[in-house]
C-alpha cells in the first residue's frame, strides 16, 4: 500500500481510496500518482514520468499537464497551495 495524507492507493488493483472510500480516478492515473507518491516527496521528472507512462509514444507536455490536473482534482488539491503535488519549475 502507498499512503499520503488520507489517501491510500492499493497498486495491486490501482485504486485509489480516501478514509476508506473510492476515489474516481483512472487506474492509469493511480498509478502515475502512486510512483509519485512512492518518491517520498524527491522530484519526478516530466521526462521521467513521460517515458514511465508513455514509453515510445509521442506526446506533448500537454497530455502529461492533463494528467496531473486530473489528478489534483481527483484529490482536491490546489495548484496554488499544494500538499501532495508541487511543481518545481523547470525540474518537475
Amino acid at each position: 500500500m502507498i499512503r499520503f495524507g488520507s489517501f491510500q492507493i492499493d497498486p495491486r488493483t490501482w485504486l485509489l481510496t480516501r478514509d476508506s472510500a473510492a476515489v474516481d480516478l483512472s487506474p492509469r492515473l493511480v498509478e502515475i500518482l502512486g510512483f509519485i507518491a512512492s518518491r517520498g516527496g524527491e522530484i519526478v521528472t516530466k521526462e521521467e514520468l513521460l517515458e514511465k507512462f508513455w514509453p515510445d509514444v509521442n506526446v506533448t507536455e500537454n497530455t502529461l499537464t492533463r494528467a496531473i490536473a486530473d489528478i489534483r482534482k481527483a484529490i482536491g488539491e490546489d495548484a496554488t497551495s499544494p500538499r501532495f503535488l508541487q511543481t518545481a519549475a523547470r525540474r518537475g
